[in-house]
């Protein structure tokens, strides 16, 4: 795997779903979100209790002490990178978590951060991450959220600190290599400009496309 691609590397809720649009619009074969490419490795009892601890959940709106976070831990989650051949870009997780590999994969590939005011992306992955609307029923995906997160349902504290460390990490990483990683607010920053000028592209003669902008998704 050795063809150049472009990886929106923001965590959920820092409008990655415009920046997906972005791309298609510069005519890259883009695609936002690829959780289908996530397999659940789970023994027959884990995922059997892990099932159950799903269900409990979602019957009586609260999570049990830790029981279910630690039923996952024991399983993992395997990622089909060689997948992703067929797109020019992918954003949004699980993507976010998976840069290093995705470096070695695809040497030479460009990075962009998408991030946020923070107050303000707490507030959307509140809402979004809420226990009525977030998804508890695909083992998959509870178990990328408490790889990215620490939990499965929003915990501000857990957020923050994710949110920090993940920001920290991806600029760290790509410290001594500048040119691979734009980091850009598009909720409230620049917009066509930069990213254009980093993927060497021509600016469109039309408005950025701000996706789900209350929700800035």
């Amino acid at each position: 795997m050795n063809e150049n691609k472009i990886f929106g590397i923001g965590l959920s809720k820092t409008a990655t779903t415009s920046l997906n649009r972005a791309l298609v619009d510069l005519d890259f074969n883009a695609v936002h979100g690829v959780t289908s490419l996530l397999e659940w490795r789970g023994s027959k009892l884990l995922t059997m209790l892990c099932n159950i601890a799903n269900r409990l959940v979602m019957k009586f709106n609260c999570e049990f002490l830790f029981i279910r976070p630690l039923l996952y831990r024991f399983g993992e989650n395997k990622f089909h990178f060689e997948k992703l051949a067929d797109y020019d870009s992918v954003s949004d997780l699980p993507i976010g978590i998976y840069y290093r590999e995705l470096d070695k994969l695809y040497p030479g590939s460009k990075y962009i951060l998408t991030t946020r005011d923070e107050e303000q992306w707490v507030e959307s992955a509140k809402r979004h991450f809420h226990i009525n609307k977030a998804t508890q029923k695909i083992n998959s995906w509870n178990k990328m959220r408490i790889e990215t997160y620490g939990c499965i349902l929003f915990d501000e504290k857990k957020f923050r600190s994710a949110y920090r460390e993940h920001i920290r990490d991806v600029r760290e990483y790509f410290k001594e290599r500048p040119n691979d990683l734009l980091e850009v607010d598009l909720c409230n920053g620049p917009e066509w400009d930069s990213i254009c000028e980093f993927l060497g592209c021509e600016t469109p003669n039309k408005a950025f496309p701000h996706m789900n902008k209350t929700k800035s998704a």
